[in-house]
């Protein structure tokens, strides 16, 4: 026979031990387990329930590789060197071109190039300078020409210069030191000279309209323009 008791339970201890409480009285306890995946709300990670064999990956974790990163810093491409600008093309920049030796007191143009910083004076230089600017844009270069012990033959075209630049274009104007003999040199205006080059050889090419006098040419300077410009 069972009883219900309204009395605590050591109450009902005592008259269980006392011998007044009739039958048999019976303590139910809640059933547990020893089993974590038998629990209910379990905690979770990033709503995943922990239970199982969860990797980072299904919990959403970061794995530890670097590849596996959202919003990953991006690194610009590295520059080349500057490319200079033309009359007819814009140039893109870049590093600045290394300077060569000698190049000390150069200055760097737009055309990318190391030329003499202007100084409000005419300089001559057997290496090549961009000195200004043609009618039609292009940059106008200078070169000198040394040494040469030429003598011009009367109403005879003849080769001065077959070495010409490279990107040799046109020949803008001439100026020519003239070994006038224990008189010094004279220039162009008073040398009796034609001028004029050929691409074809690559060359520029004199010869003289006078037949008496003709004096050897030492020095010869050429202004022009390129074909890169």
């Amino acid at each position: 026979m069972q009883r219900n008791m309204s009395g605590s339970l050591s109450g009902a201890i005592d008259e269980m031990l006392s011998g007044s409480v009739a039958g048999n009285v019976r303590f139910e306890t809640p059933q547990g387990s020893s089993n974590y995946n038998d629990l209910t709300n379990k905690p979770s990670i990033n709503d995943v329930e922990l239970s199982g064999n969860k990797t980072t990956s299904d919990l959403g974790l970061f794995s530890g590789n670097y590849d596996d990163l959202a919003n990953k810093p991006t690194i610009p491409d590295a520059p080349t060197v500057m490319i200079g600008a033309s009359s007819q093309n814009d140039g893109s920049s870049g590093y600045v071109p290394q300077p060569q030796a000698g190049d000390e007191d150069k200055i760097l143009n737009g055309a990318g190039q190391w030329v003499s910083a202007p100084t409000g004076q005419i300089n001559y230089s057997t290496d090549e300078q961009i000195i200004g600017k043609w009618i039609d844009g292009t940059n106008l270069y200078r070169k000198v020409y040394t040494g040469l012990d030429f003598t011009p033959i009367y109403n005879t075209w003849s080769n001065i210069i077959t070495n010409l630049p490279q990107n040799f274009k046109n020949l803008i104007k001439v100026d020519l030191i003239i070994n006038t003999g224990s008189n010094g040199y004279n220039d162009l205006s008073a040398s009796g000279l034609e001028i004029t080059h050929s691409i074809s050889e690559n060359a520029i090419r004199i010869e003289s309209n006078q037949s008496a006098n003709i004096r050897p040419i030492n020095i010869f300077a050429i202004i022009y323009t390129k074909t890169t410009d």
